[in-house]
């Protein structure tokens, strides 16, 4: 019974760190894919800005 009880433990520990490579890998690419957003979306304000100064200094 006790090894059995060790067993179960070691499988509980081996799912947690498992699950935490897993889940930081994850977030990982999210925290990228955030940091892309963010750089396309200064570059649509610049865009937009250069437009809005272009229609403004053409009317």
């Amino acid at each position: 019974m006790k090894s059995e009880s060790n067993l179960s433990w070691l499988l509980v520990a081996v799912l947690a760190v498992g699950f935490t490579l897993w889940y930081q890998d994850r977030s990982g690419s999210y925290e990228a894919n955030i940091q892309q957003l963010q750089d396309n979306l200064k570059t649509c304000k610049s865009e937009f800005s250069m437009f809005k100064d272009g229609v403004t200094y053409g009317k």
